[in-house]
This record gives C-alpha cells, structure tokens and sequence, in this order.
C-alpha cells in the first residue's frame, strides 16, 4: 500500500532520500558477517501513520519490536498487512529525524484516535510511551509543515522496505486507487 506523494514537500526530498539510502545500506552483508557480529538491539520502537480518510494504516517496526521472519511468514489478514519491518538502527535515525524537525516537542501524550479531527496522523511508540502529532483543519502553519516533513520521511523509508506478506485475501486495488485519488473538498488539509 504506497503512501500518496506529494509533490509539494520535494524540497525535503534529499533527507529523505539519504535516510532510504541508509536503509538499504543496513540491509547489505558481506560474505565474512557473522551472527557475533550482528548488531544488538535497541529498544522496540513503532511508527504509524494513518489517513482518516481513506482508513489506510501504515506501520514501521524495528526488529527489536518484531521478528520479520515470524511477521511475515504468518497469514494476516488484509486490513493488518501494512506493517513493515526494518533494523533498529534505521528506525532510530527516523525518531532522530522527527526529533531534530521538532516532532517530540509537539507531539500529544497517548494514541491516535479517530474522530479527534485529524485527517492525518503520526504516531510514534518507544518503550517511554506513546505520542502522536495530528494534521487537520485547525492545524497550523508551523505545524503542518512539521508534519509533512515527517510524514514525508516515514514516506520515504515505508517505501523502501522490502516486503512479501502472507495475507488472507487479494487486495482490491482499484477501490485502492479510488480512496486515495480523490480529491480533498473545500477548505480540507491535503
């Protein structure tokens, strides 16, 4: 399930781009790599976003969070199959992005919840607890370009991951295409 683009928020591009660059770096071996030298894990951390409008769920996980083998080799249902699997260094260098752009200094305590007027949401889970940044019709300036940036972030590096999930059913792509083709009505964030 791709995450619409917007073609707006290019200028952050190149952030993101070195960000998907160093996903895809962490996922390389070499044909010496050893199970001692693996890297330990962090601490679990999640990252969702959803689309209200459309009731598309997007997470990231790191392997500290769940075993990729185990996720995605058991069938899911169609609705939970957004989830994708990265290393716990990638995802950390996420939440330090959202850091450094302000994303943690705005944030509100607890989890997304639907019908709060959001249109979108963020919502970011480490073992400190959970907290979530929401774009809507009353979000303001500053806020909806930190929101963007970090949608667009968790954008690049979602669509980066590889992943093959085993699901209960085909998707219906074209009530896919549908939901997320449409255009906002009058006076609603994009």
């Amino acid at each position: 399930m791709p995450v619409p683009r917007f073609p707006a928020l290019l200028a952050t591009l190149p952030c993101a781009l070195a960000l998907a660059a160093l996903g895809f770096a962490a996922c390389g071996t070499t044909s010496g790599s050893r199970a001692a030298e693996a890297p330990a894990n962090t601490r679990p951390l999640r990252v969702r976003f959803v689309d209200w409008r459309s009731g598309q769920s997007l997470v990231l996980v790191d392997q500290s969070h769940t075993d990729r083998t185990k996720l995605y080799s058991s069938k899911r249902p169609l609705e939970e199959a957004g989830t994708k699997v990265t290393t716990d260094e990638v995802l950390e260098e996420t939440l330090k992005f959202f850091r450094e752009q302000g994303f943690f200094a705005r944030a509100q305590s607890g989890a997304v919840t639907a019908g709060a007027g959001a249109v979108q949401s963020l919502e970011v889970e480490t073992p400190d607890g959970i907290v979530h940044l929401d774009l809507g019709q009353n979000t303001g300036a500053t806020d909806v370009k930190l929101f963007r940036q970090c949608r667009l972030n968790f954008a690049a590096l979602y669509n980066s991951i590889y992943q093959l999930q085993s699901v209960d059913r085909a998707p219906d792509w074209e009530a896919q295409k549908k939901s997320l083709s449409g255009k906002p009505a009058e006076g609603r964030v994009p």
